[in-house]
């Protein structure tokens, strides 16, 4: 799956794209409610955490035990390459990281909303 190299276009939503009725801003296709639950870690309310590279989540793990099955990395439901830390780097890493994350969150959306 090739990646978009510019901001999406569902950054600024435009009038003909929203879905009919939806006046939340949000473009055809985003979910207008979320779901809510109650945490299951009855300790901090933590009951998903996501993080950007898939090593991560055995770190994370190791870290705090009772993270175990809320640990999950941003491209769970795609096969894309883990996120890219930018950090000292051009500008354009930033924009791809950008653009990577938020179509990772999408994923997330897509499935718990």
């Amino acid at each position: 799956m090739a990646l978009p190299t510019r901001m999406p276009a569902w950054r600024v939503p435009q009038p003909e794209r929203l879905a009919p009725g939806n006046s939340t801003g949000r473009p055809a296709g985003w979910p207008t409610e979320c779901r809510t639950e109650e945490p299951t870690n009855e300790r901090d309310g933590t009951y998903l955490v996501l993080v950007s590279k898939r090593a991560q989540v055995s770190e994370v793990e190791a870290l705090d035990p009772a993270s175990r099955g809320k640990v999950f990395p941003l491209g769970k439901w795609d096969d894309l390459p883990d996120v890219a830390d930018p950090h000292g780097g051009e500008e354009s890493a930033y924009r791809e990281s950008l653009v990577l994350i938020e179509h990772l969150i999408m994923g997330w959306l897509k499935k718990i909303c």
